[in-house]
């Protein structure tokens, strides 16, 4: 419960934007957890399933918050090398822990 509180405490201290999105995981995982242990009762193939598509789930959530930006921006560096125009970030990029705040721009190694 601590680590809850003190994530939820960390990511309110940017602007709050990922707190409710945080709250949808946590319940989220709460939840599939609770029905994966039902389920193993009853069919321990069908909850290692369940677990599966669980994990899945959050690496995706994780995928596209944590990396969507860098995606975006390479794919830009690169079409920026043949001329083309490149995409508008996503903008969903978590800060970390090492970033003072969210609106410090990274580097560009490209330019």
């Amino acid at each position: 419960m601590l680590l809850v509180v003190a994530s939820l405490a960390f990511y309110s201290t940017g602007g709050g934007k990922f707190v409710a999105p945080m709250l949808v995981s946590i319940t989220a995982n709460y939840i599939l957890a609770v029905a994966i242990d039902r389920t193993h009762v009853r069919s321990p193939r069908a909850a290692r399933w369940l677990l599966a598509a669980t994990v899945g789930a959050n690496l995706v959530v994780l995928g596209w918050f944590k990396y969507a930006d860098f995606l975006v921006g390479n794919l830009n560096a690169v079409a920026h090398w043949f001329g083309g125009a490149g995409w508008r970030l996503p903008g969903v990029a978590l800060r970390s822990a090492s970033r003072s705040s969210p609106s410090t721009p990274s580097p560009t190694w490209w330019t």
